[in-house]
C-alpha cells in the first residue's frame, strides 16, 4: 500500500489487533523533490518525517488509500518513521523484502504506541 507520493515502504501492523496500523518510511529521494517544490527548509529524512507540509501530503494519501479498501483493510492509525530503511539490513532483505519478526521487535514500543 502506498500512502502518497513520499512513502516509500509502509509497513502494516495488524495481525491480531482491534484494527491495522502503519509504519510508514518516506523514500529519501521522493521526499527531498517534495521538499524542493515545496520550498521546504528540511534536508533529512528525519526533518522530513516532523514537516507538517509532508505529515499533510502523507495524511492525504492515506485517506486516499483507505478509501479504496474495506473499513477492516484500511489504517486506522500510523506513524511517520524518521530513518531510511536499506536492502540488506535488519528490517529489509537484500531484494527489498521486508523481515517482520525483526521489525515487530525493534519496533515494538512504536507499535505499541499506535493501540494505545
Amino acid at each position: 500500500m502506498l500512502m502518497g507520493p513520499l512513502a516509500g515502504t509502509v509497513v502494516v501492523i495488524g495481525e491480531q489487533r482491534p484494527y491495522n496500523t502503519a509504519l510508514i518510511c518516506l523514500d529519501p529521494d521522493l521526499v527531498q523533490a517534495f521538499g524542493r517544490r515545496n520550498r521546504l527548509t528540511a534536508t533529512t529524512v528525519a526533518e522530513f518525517a516532523k514537516n507538517p507540509e509532508v505529515l499533510a501530503a502523507i495524511e492525504q494519501g492515506a485517506a486516499a488509500a483507505n478509501g479504496k479498501l474495506s473499513r477492516v483493510e484500511q489504517i486506522k492509525k500510523y506513524i511517520v518513521l524518521p530513518e531510511v530503511w536499506e536492502p540488506a539490513s535488519d528490517v529489509l532483505t537484500a531484494t527489498g523484502k521486508l523481515e517482520r519478526s525483526p521489525i515487530a521487535t525493534r519496533y515494538n514500543d512504536t507499535i505499541e504506541s499506535l493501540y494505545s
